[in-house]
């Protein structure tokens, strides 16, 4: 039976720390018999903005985005979060209710500890406590580094920093080009950079001409990254 606190990285060779790392047999031992699966299709919600946390959730495969929808009902996609991420723990915290929602990108199977365990086993664990914290950090950086572009740069820098970001965390060697394994919609990438659909389109046709990226189907591949660099101004 697959468990919940597999480590999916190689520890201490990779830069964000997963839920355990570290842990002691006994320690996973009883995080596994208080956890629980749940699988989610794709487009399903797994918590929605407005309402309250209950517990605490952990992407045990798949990918999820986080998204908020503002006033004018327009979503802005705050991340994506993939195997090994853990999810709506702002709330969970700050004991508020949930300021985004979870939805599955693709067919998900996500881990869940009840809050009042949760809270138990991190006083319980430092270790535990360490590893949520340092993916506290990674997410704030994250943040960091997306308001950052959002205020600073233009829309095609935008889309182009969109697309480096994507061949970083999704990104397969395929021959002499690489192809992103993620599938996303238009409108999904235009909410990611704070555009609408309709500039992304032409973004997209621009970075076609200039033979950056090629589409087939709904899959991108980038065929010329240092182009794609001086489009992204880094």
């Amino acid at each position: 039976m697959s468990k919940l606190f597999n480590c999916p990285f190689t520890c201490g060779k990779h830069e964000k720390k997963c839920m355990s790392c570290g842990l002691t047999q006994v320690e996973l031992d009883d995080l596994e018999k208080n956890k629980t699966f749940n699988n989610y299709k794709k487009n399903q919600t797994i918590f929605m903005q407005g309402n309250p946390a209950f517990g605490f959730y952990y992407v045990h495969s798949g990918k999820v985005k986080i998204s908020a929808m503002g006033r004018e009902g327009k979503e802005a996609i705050l991340r994506i979060a993939n195997t090994g991420d853990i999810i709506g723990h702002g709330s969970l915290f700050s004991n508020e209710l949930y300021t985004a929602s979870a939805i599955a990108l693709e067919n998900c199977v996500i881990g869940y500890l009840e809050k009042e365990y949760f809270f138990k086993a991190i006083a319980k664990y430092p270790v535990l406590n360490l590893n949520i914290i340092s993916q506290l950090s990674q997410a704030m950086k994250h943040s960091e580094a997306q308001n950052i572009t959002l205020a600073q740069k233009n829309v095609r820098e935008r889309f182009a920093a969109l697309l480096l970001y994507l061949k970083d965390t999704y990104g397969v060697n395929d021959g002499d080009r690489t192809r992103l394994e993620i599938r996303l919609t238009r409108e999904e990438m235009a909410a990611m950079i704070g555009s609408t659909i309709e500039t992304l389109a032409r973004m997209s046709t621009e970075f076609k001409n200039e033979e950056i990226i090629v589409e087939e189907g709904r899959v991108i591949y980038i065929i010329n990254e240092d182009k794609l660099k001086q489009f992204a101004n880094i």
